[in-house]
């Protein structure tokens, strides 16, 4: 009978089971809303996470007894169950790197809607600055109509947005999302969602085969022939032993009294002596 055993190996399988039943567990918790459908949720994630871990060594060790149906619907239920986890598991990744991010998305933002502003002003005012009545007012210092005045109230209210804007910009300091995934969408060429989207795919993807494949993958390889040669090997070496050492025959035992084995022991001569003469 083989015995189980550990190998340093399984310490990150054991690890990648943990992580993907925290990532399972956490994700339905936050599709629930009352404390009961949030308990069975995590106990339906909890299920399919141990599934995905244990129905493929258990359908190899099956298969390895000569069996054929029952492994085939363990693989059949392991498919759907490490797709579903690795679902998850990039729904979490996803959802813990926004909320990681989400004041310096703020802030982000908010510059961005600044710049606007600071822009499309800036664009006003020098629109306004080419006007003819820019310089028929001496650069709005001596208007001499209502059409001027109008016309220079306009760039002044150019002139404190610009204020305004100036001021904020300076105020919120440049902020880099994921400088990260900015540096490899300009090395590589593609969207920035694009590589959001492969950055959390890829260790989820990675994660959920060790966790679905890592028992497969170290598990004690079964040798029944060996198993089989074992009693061959005992009988072999039993016959090999030199036979125990026989019991003489009484037919051919030497004269002599029988022992209580059944051989015979030799008997001493009775010890003879004489009463020495008296003088």
């Amino acid at each position: 009978m083989k015995r189980p055993y550990l190998s340093l190996a399984h310490m990150p399988v054991f690890g990648a089971i943990a992580c993907t039943m925290v990532f399972n567990a956490s994700y339905a918790h936050g599709q629930a809303g009352a404390h009961e459908h949030q308990v069975a949720m995590v106990a339906l994630a909890l299920t399919i996470d141990l599934a995905k871990a244990t129905f493929l060594p258990a359908a190899a060790r099956l298969w390895s007894g000569k069996q054929r149906l029952r492994p085939i619907l363990l693989v059949l239920l392991w498919v759907p169950a490490l797709a579903y986890s690795t679902f998850v598991g990039y729904a979490y990744l996803t959802t813990t790197r926004t909320s990681a991010h989400v004041d310096d998305e703020a802030r982000a933002q908010k510059r961005t809607r600044v710049q606007a502003e600071y822009d499309r002003t800036t664009s006003d005012l020098a629109t306004a600055k080419a006007s003819p009545d820019w310089s028929s007012t001496a650069a709005c210092t001596r208007p001499r109509s209502n059409a001027h005045r109008a016309f220079c109230a306009n760039v002044k209210s150019f002139e404190q947005k610009l204020d305004e804007a100036s001021a904020m910009l300076t105020g919120i300091a440049p902020t880099h999302v994921n400088p990260e995934l900015t540096a490899l969408a300009d090395v590589s060429g593609w969207a920035l969602s694009s590589v959001s989207l492969w950055v959390s795919l890829f260790p989820a993807v990675l994660i959920e085969l060790v966790a679905g494949l890592g028992l497969y993958a170290l598990r004690q390889s079964a040798d029944p022939t060996r198993e089989e040669r074992a009693p061959e090997r005992a009988t072999a070496a039993f016959s090999a032993s030199p036979p125990p050492p026989q019991p003489t025959p009484l037919e051919n035992a030497p004269e002599g009294r029988l022992d209580a084995s059944g051989t015979t022991s030799q008997s001493k001569p009775p010890l003879k002596w004489k009463r020495a003469a008296t003088p």
